[in-house]
């Protein structure tokens, strides 16, 4: 882990937590990769007498027919018309806390895959049984996103999202996506997607 640059700062008074604009400025954080043979030699052997003999196996059976799959929006329209939460008591967050801007540049994960974050911005706040996201917005060089909305932990659980993204890979670069969740975790959730862009149908 190497880290250049980092200011932070924080007040507490009784049930309020309040974390002042924070800096990062380029994180690098190297995770080894993981090796092509994690198994220690003496096992190998053993391990490839098992792939051969499952492989016989696998040749021997016939294949099951697959079932039928349901097109995405109706197992979508499906999942969210049911409670995604159990029944649950009401809860009420230990503290209030505000995160007034964490905001971070050229923060990078290296290992199997390599991940660059040019720049991120969050903040947020908690009030007893309300969470709010202001802002999250990240900028890479895949692409951007964007998410703002609320939760309240009573009742119904309500939940407002809105996210949105601009993608910059190939084949769908140039595509924008932009996504509303809103209902109650412990009702019915809607959900719209809307997909703008150069790619087609």
């Amino acid at each position: 882990i190497s880290l250049a640059e980092v200011r932070t700062g924080a007040q507490w008074q009784e049930r309020a937590l309040t974390l002042m604009p924070t800096k990062i400025g380029s994180l690098l954080i190297a995770l080894p990769k993981t090796p092509q043979n994690p198994l220690p030699e003496a096992v190998q052997p053993a391990v490839e007498v098992a792939k051969k003999v499952g492989e016989q196996v696998t040749d021997a059976a016939k294949p099951a027919p697959q079932p039928e799959e349901k097109p995405l929006g109706e197992t979508l329209k499906e999942l969210f018309a049911k409670p995604l939460l159990p029944d649950l008591p009401d809860i009420r967050l230990p503290l209030d806390i505000t995160v007034k801007e964490i905001s971070g540049e050229q923060l990078r994960l290296t290992g199997d895959t390599d991940v660059l974050i040019t720049s991120l911005l969050l903040q947020a706040s908690t009030q007893d049984q309300h969470i709010q996201l202001g802002n999250f917005d990240v900028k890479s060089p895949q692409g951007t996103l964007s998410l703002q909305g609320q939760a309240t932990l009573t009742g119904d659980w309500p939940v407002s999202l809105t996210a949105n993204s601009a993608l910059n890979i190939e084949p769908l670069k140039g595509e924008k996506v932009k996504l509303n969740v809103g209902g109650g975790l412990r009702d019915e959730l809607k959900v719209a997607l809307n997909l703008s862009g150069p790619v087609g149908a």
